[in-house]
């Protein structure tokens, strides 16, 4: 009787997890990251930039103690549990002391693994790293980062689902691939 029991709550367990692990993969696959038409543009007037990003899939995060945006932070929750546990923030650093992106990314970045990029024009780097196995939850990192003057751009993609990382990738591409400068 036991063993029957033990043998249902396990069926029912593996059950439920695959359930559980197409139903987050299919309503993410249901996600249109290249219509274009849901996307908004987020501007940042004093650093003369723009980024878009999915409104289907991603809104703003407002500063608690503004009320508002902060010109220069972006910070990106999803609207719904199709992307749960993932966020984006593009942020500018102004100024560093770092002559050379190299120099920032020496002194502040969490890996050494960097891939080269170019975004808006100006050459950068990319990296993917996760967090060290003794922190008890686990994130999943893509950054990249650009320098302009002064100033570092860094622009990163979060998320805890590591299942999903190759939509993700795409969807940080994607995101990257409209961020410009204006005059």
């Amino acid at each position: 009787m036991i063993i029957v029991a033990l043998v249902i709550v396990f069926g029912l367990s593996i059950l439920i997890n695959k359930i559980f692990f197409n139903y987050n993969q299919q309503n993410l696959s249901e996600i249109s990251i290249t219509d274009r038409k849901t996307w908004k543009t987020y501007v940042s007037a004093n650093f003369m930039c723009e980024i878009q990003y999915p409104s289907n899939i991603f809104e703003p995060k407002r500063n608690e103690a503004l009320g508002r945006e902060m010109s220069g932070l972006l910070q990106l929750i999803p609207i719904n549990d199709k992307l749960k546990n993932t966020n984006f923030q593009f942020i500018v650093f102004h100024p560093v002391e770092e002559p050379t992106l190299e120099e920032y990314l020496q002194k502040n970045a969490k890996t050494k693994n960097w891939k080269s990029v170019r975004i808006a024009g100006y050459s950068g780097y990319k990296m993917e790293f996760e967090t060290p196995s003794e922190y008890s939850m686990k994130r999943f990192y893509i950054k990249a980062y650009i320098k302009k003057d002064n100033n570092i751009y860094e622009f990163t993609l979060t998320s805890r689902d590591k299942n999903l990382w190759t939509t993700k990738n795409e969807l940080f591409n994607q995101m990257l691939s409209t961020f410009r400068f204006f005059k």
